[in-house]
């Protein structure tokens, strides 16, 4: 079930047991939070990976950095 579908559902259930379906609505928000930790993680490791392996030249540091003010740009969008 894609998370849209368990949100209504979560919704739809509050009517029958509201305790529930508020923990339910914990529960889902906990797993989009870890989903999206997960994923920022693995491209904040991307970057890393890109600029901390050998000796990196001064245009690959700059490079590196706009990358970094790119991806921290869209961190704080959210």
């Amino acid at each position: 079930m894609d998370l849209r579908s368990r949100w209504e559902a979560i919704q739809q259930g509050f009517v029958d047991d509201p305790r529930a379906a508020v923990g339910d609505a914990d529960a889902l928000v906990r797993d989009v939070l870890d989903r999206l930790a997960t994923t920022f993680e693995d491209q904040r490791q991307g970057l890393e990976d890109q600029w901390n392996d050998g000796e990196p030249g001064t245009e690959d540091l700059r490079s590196a950095l706009q990358r970094y003010r790119d991806f921290f740009d869209r961190l704080v969008a959210l």
